[in-house]
């Protein structure tokens, strides 16, 4: 969580990352796969699908931040 609040805290935009992970849940990459405005960020699971095959990764931890400081999720994150 420390790793994700470091890296997504201070961006002007809304961002969705993912974290893929090994069978031993070991970090294979970091990648911030979607960026757009400052308060959306349009994500497309097969595209995280394919990089996690790609990568053969075993499990994934995504995440992404709220430009605006809110911790709460919007309606679209729900």
């Amino acid at each position: 969580m420390d790793y994700l609040l470091l890296n997504l805290a201070t961006l002007e935009r809304e961002v969705f990352s993912v974290i893929y992970l090994d069978t031993q849940h070991r970090v294979i990459a970091y990648r911030e796969e979607f960026q757009d405005t400052i308060n959306a960020s349009n994500v497309y699971p097969r595209e995280i699908v394919k990089r996690a095959l790609e990568l053969n990764a075993a499990a994934v931890i995504i995440a992404h931040n709220h430009p605006c400081g809110l911790p709460d999720p919007s309606q679209a994150d729900i």
